[in-house]
């Protein structure tokens, strides 16, 4: 094992124990320090996320290598292992090893709320959010958003005060929107921008009122995606042809806010 060493949040980590004879059988436990995940899982039918898990780094068999891992934020420190060892001629023998793992994570900054306003085309209420964001990073790979969305009103999407997924994980994939793949020597692919246009028809009234929580997310070339931020938004919008009244108010959007929180949902829309 190395005696330090540095690992990219979402990046795969696997230790191991160099230098050992061979050996038939071996007992014990990996120690691995903040903040990272070893155990996916799914939160839910259409929902797959990754969890701690510490019974995994126990060490039986005849495996010297820890489970794979992947960190999703600081601070890293200090990697311990203690293993018994039990040798083809019938010896038993106590290793214990410690390195470091500093744990870099991507930062964002300059994030710039675009489009916030309401249209009326009668029969049709149209809703308009963009926004956009830099995403700092030293490692190559690939950044989106994951948008959640618990929304209610009349003739739209009502998700029963939960959170779905609005469209697949990466918001708008594979169009436009969809996983940008980041490259640190092009400063073109640093950003990351959200474009949302959620609209209805008036039957012959339309309500939409939504939150929406927005993940802005990073994966490390053969990684997993791992929260940066969270930005938030919303709407409260309603129309009705009858009357020819509109209400249209949706702020710009807020965030993003530090957090490496995995997007959970139950449902898909």
């Amino acid at each position: 094992m190395k005696r330090a060493f540095q690992v990219c949040v979402g990046q795969n980590v696997t230790l191991r124990l160099n230098g050992l004879p061979d050996f038939v059988d071996a007992v014990g436990h990996w120690s691995l320090p903040d903040k990272f995940v070893n155990q996916q899982t799914n939160y839910s039918p259409t929902c797959s996320t990754y969890q701690r898990n510490d019974d995994l780094l126990a060490i039986t068999g005849h495996s010297h290598l820890s489970p794979p891992c992947w960190y999703v934020n600081k601070p890293g420190g200090t990697v311990g292992v203690n293993v018994i060892l039990h040798f083809p001629n019938g010896q038993y023998a106590s290793v214990a090893a410690m390195g470091n793992i500093n744990v870099y994570r991507p930062t964002l900054s300059n994030f710039h709320p675009m489009l916030n306003f309401f249209n009326w085309d009668s029969p049709v209420l149209h809703a308009n959010m963009s926004w956009m964001v830099t995403v700092n990073s030293k490692y190559d790979g690939y950044i989106g958003t994951t948008q959640l969305i618990n929304a209610s009103g009349m003739n739209y999407y009502n998700t029963g005060g939960e959170f779905k997924l609005d469209g697949s994980e990466i918001y708008g994939e594979p169009n436009a929107n969809g996983p940008v793949k980041y490259v640190v020597a092009n400063p073109s692919t640093h950003m990351t921008t959200l474009l949302d246009t959620p609209h209805a028809t008036a039957l012959p009234c339309v309500e939409m009122v939504a939150t929406f929580n927005d993940y802005v997310r990073f994966k490390p070339n053969g990684g997993i995606w791992v929260t940066l931020g969270l930005v938030n938004w919303n709407m409260d919008g309603a129309a009705c042809i009858i009357t020819g009244t509109t209400k249209g108010i949706i702020p710009p959007a807020s965030g993003p806010v530090d957090t490496d929180a995995f997007p959970l949902w139950l449902y898909n829309l």
